[in-house]
């Protein structure tokens, strides 16, 4: 399967101008944007293709300081009556 898929990227990167970029590059761009655009971690595992969402929490977890902030200014305002 990986050869597979490295046979195909091939053909991509010859097909248009991709830069430097690898097909890394671009999966991890991937996360990054679902995570820090408020995709939940279960959903964002399933499209990378991780087996487990921890996998991608720790790999990943750089995109979410962000949300801990919204997360204490949610419970902030549920909280004041």
């Amino acid at each position: 399967m990986e050869s597979e898929f490295n046979t195909m990227w091939k053909h991509i990167r010859q097909q248009i101008n991709l830069g430097p970029y690898t097909s890394h590059s671009y999966r991890h761009a991937m996360a990054t944007t679902l995570l820090t655009g408020g995709v939940d971690i279960k959903t964002t595992q399933a499209i990378i293709g991780h087996s487990q969402p921890s996998t991608t929490l720790n790999i990943y977890s750089h995109a979410l300081p962000g949300k801990i902030w919204e997360a204490g200014l949610i419970f902030t305002e549920k909280m004041v009556i």
